[in-house]
């Protein structure tokens, strides 16, 4: 089997502002809204503009059977001046250093859970974890060309 997938190796930690919460499935899209506009409205409150350096970003956690508990952040080029204005359920989180699994997927985002599942039947046997999603553009007219990456950090042995 072709592998449908890059691997890259970060070499520094990347710092993300990140806006923590317990949401349903259904909600996720508005609470990746609502992550950005608080980390951005915390940072400009204190005087820090043009800091959020990305497109959003998500990482999923403590799945139940109606709600997932998501951190929703950005990264910023700066960490030393915006972990003071991250207060509440923002807070300054680390990306660690080291090799990443990423799959970028063109389509809407119902396609995700099939997307994802390939993805972690062509990583068998490399420690997948940490899974993220980053997504880099939105189309509301044609989700057809909504294009989203997927994350996993590889666990070394």
């Amino acid at each position: 089997m072709t592998e449908s997938y890059s691997i890259l190796e970060l070499q520094d930690q990347y710092y993300v502002g990140v806006y923590s919460a317990n949401v349903e499935y259904f909600s996720i899209g508005k609470h990746i809204g609502v992550a950005y506009s608080a980390v951005k409205d915390a940072l400009e409150k204190h005087g820090i503009k043009n800091e959020i350096r990305s497109a959003p970003a998500v990482r999923f956690d403590n799945k139940k059977e109606k709600t997932i508990d998501i951190y929703a952040g950005f990264f910023v080029s700066e960490p030393e001046k915006v972990v003071h204005a991250l207060e509440g359920a923002l807070r300054l989180s680390k990306l660690p250093a080291g090799k990443y699994a990423k799959k970028v997927m063109v389509g809407g985002y119902e396609k995700l859970p099939m997307v994802w599942g390939e993805f972690m039947k062509e990583l068998q046997g490399k420690n997948p974890c940490d899974p993220y999603e980053v997504y880099l553009s939105h189309n509301s007219e044609d989700s057809e060309k909504t294009v989203t990456e997927l994350w996993c950090r590889l666990k070394l042995e």
